[in-house]
């Protein structure tokens, strides 16, 4: 029976993942999170393979997110509209709904995302763990209240906290768990926990 659910679990694993959503404001899915991004150096002599160069690695621009949730309204914006809205002098506000970000203390932005989990939004569950994990936004730190968070927001459907979760416990070196998050976060379309679990299977001597 354990052979069976294994198996069904990989033919899950390697089924192409769900798309991603469209981001609300230029209707296009949502870019992809890097998992590994490079720079080249320029070619100064075009006869050259631009193979002869080495690549360069750039932690910085893989680290920045490809979309950003505003509790607000409720939306995932992708960072493309996002710089657009603010390269038009819109600092500080929310592109979809034009409301007013940077104005707001951290007391009214927590009763901001308490609306939105009181309504069951997996995504302002997710931002609320991070809070308590991180302990910002007017937040005391609290592992164990962020961990039950994050378990809410993974049960909601939140890939995010699937992921978090995973790393969380590969830190903790409960690398069973790990597994069992970065998976469920990878079926879901995460492609950094998909390397993730690559990661833990390699370690485990499961290279194929």
């Amino acid at each position: 029976m354990q052979g069976t659910c294994r198996r069904t679990r990989d033919e899950m694993l390697f089924n192409d993942p769900p798309a991603k959503e469209d981001c609300p404001i230029c209707f296009l899915p949502m870019p992809a999170r890097l998992i590994c991004c490079i720079s080249l150096p320029p070619a100064t002599i075009s006869s050259v393979p631009i193979y002869d160069y080495f690549a360069i690695a750039n932690p910085e621009l893989a680290a920045k997110e490809t979309e950003q949730y505003y509790p607000c309204c409720s939306k995932s914006i992708c960072r493309g509209c996002i710089y657009s809205f603010h390269k038009s002098g819109n600092i500080g506000k929310c592109p979809y709904c034009n409301s007013d970000r940077g104005g707001k203390t951290d007391e009214e932005m927590v009763r901001e995302v308490m609306k939105r989990v009181e309504a069951n939004n997996a995504a302002s569950f997710y931002l609320l763990a991070n809070s308590y994990h991180d302990g910002v936004g007017g937040l005391e730190q609290d592992h164990a209240k962020a961990m039950e968070i994050y378990v809410k927001a993974a049960d909601l459907g939140s890939s995010q906290a699937h992921y978090r979760l995973g790393n969380i416990y590969y830190d903790g070196g409960d690398s069973k768990k790990a597994k069992f998050y970065f998976e469920a976060a990878a079926m879901a379309g995460d492609e950094v926990a998909r390397i993730n679990l690559g990661i833990v299977e390699t370690r485990s001597g499961n290279v194929e």
